[in-house]
């Protein structure tokens, strides 16, 4: 596929993008684009609006609204290419997993009623003293954000949505999505 004259080379397809490995090495996202922000996961925007902030967030760039031939109206954002966990990093995604794998949704909703914003504090601050500061302050900001979208996003810190740059620094890939955008999707 070719996007602004470069060639694109098809990575995989995500919950709510297509990724793709561009000829310049960095990953490109296509996000579907709709006038509906409370059914559409903005979660690539939430965090490109916060990344510079935090180490631990993927630089992300947003390029704009862009029709393509296949794909119809999408968001494209723009990247640097992210590795497999490795060492320090590796143990950290399998300790933030395990924690929040463990946390306990009946005593969430029992202390925070059904709001997913009380509840994502709630793990956040579990979260606190079991975690490097500043992943807890980057976890906090993208939802702190997200509140701004609607009131349907949730946190997933599975493995699978967990990087490391090329220093071996930990990255927190796809860690927030919009439960109504799964079905439109």
């Amino acid at each position: 596929m070719l996007f602004r004259g470069m060639k694109l080379i098809p990575k995989g397809k995500g919950a709510f993008s297509n990724i793709f490995l561009g000829e310049d090495g960095m990953i490109y996202a296509f996000t579907k684009a709709s006038h509906d922000i409370a059914n559409t996961d903005m979660s690539k925007e939430i965090v490109s609006i916060i990344c510079h902030n935090h180490d631990c967030l993927p630089k992300i760039e947003c390029l704009g609204l862009f029709t393509l031939p296949r794909y119809g109206q999408r968001l494209v954002y723009k990247m640097p290419h992210y590795y497999r966990l490795t060492g320090q990093s590796l143990k950290i995604a399998k300790l933030m997993e395990k924690l929040f794998d463990n946390f306990d949704p009946n005593f969430d909703l029992i202390v925070c009623g059904k709001s997913w914003y009380n509840r994502s504090m709630l793990l956040v601050d579990s979260l606190q003293d079991k975690l490097p500061e500043h992943i807890t302050d980057a976890i906090y900001g993208v939802v702190s954000i997200a509140l701004t979208y609607g009131n349907a996003y949730t946190l997933d810190l599975a493995l699978r949505n967990i990087k490391q740059d090329g220093n071996g620094n930990i990255i927190l890939l796809d860690i927030i999505f919009n439960v109504k955008a799964q079905d439109d999707w």
